[in-house]
């Protein structure tokens, strides 16, 4: 008997451990800022326009992640930011938004959220009327489909949606090896004592 309860605790664990979900690794997560303003992309004006920045980073807990930056106007056309563009989270004045090292910020929110907020989870959409700290310009972003310039930013939104998560279901494969291991695990138990 004690022989059997010996083999069973540690058989018992190692079903247990099996069976236990595995943790998720972070996924990316897709930030996306939209506003609506005027100004001119490439020299071409474009007029109270929605204008939508979008990142996707699998950077977790940082308050900068270097990342490159996706962005579209209404009608006047969509592409990237070519210059060094990061987010920031600056959790002391509860202020997130997105910078360019050589223009500065272009859009800042400000919301007590942030100041526990940690990217790499999800948030949103917050929206304020103005963006915050007088953030409602981008001068001179250097762009793939030429200079951006934009003023008037109002209506600005922010949303950080994660995608893409793996199951924590364990794979059929090892599902299997367990169920046969449980199974010759009993027959030794039932012939030990028959």
């Amino acid at each position: 008997m004690r022989q059997s309860f010996k083999l069973a605790l540690p058989i018992a664990f190692l079903i247990g451990l099996a069976l236990s979900p595995l943790p998720a690794a972070f996924a990316d997560t897709t930030y996306t800022f939209t506003a609506t303003a005027s100004g001119t992309l490439h020299g071409t004006p474009f007029d109270n326009s929605l204008i939508t920045f979008t990142t996707v980073s699998d950077a977790t807990g940082n308050s900068i992640v270097p990342t490159t930056v996706d962005f579209s106007i209404g009608s006047a056309g969509s592409g990237t930011i070519t210059s060094s563009v990061y987010l920031f989270d600056n959790q002391r004045i509860d202020g997130l938004g997105i910078s360019d090292e050589a223009t500065g910020d272009f859009l800042d929110l400000a919301n007590p959220s942030f100041a526990t907020y940690s990217f790499g989870n999800p948030l949103g959409p917050i929206s304020q009327a103005s963006p915050a700290f007088g953030m409602t310009q981008g001068a001179g972003l250097e762009t793939s489909l030429g200079v951006l310039t934009y003023s008037g930013a109002i209506d600005a939104t922010f949303t950080a949606v994660a995608g893409g998560i793996p199951a924590t279901t364990p794979e059929p494969s090892s599902l299997i090896l367990l169920g046969s291991g449980a199974v010759g695990l009993l027959g030794a138990i039932r012939k030990r004592f028959a």
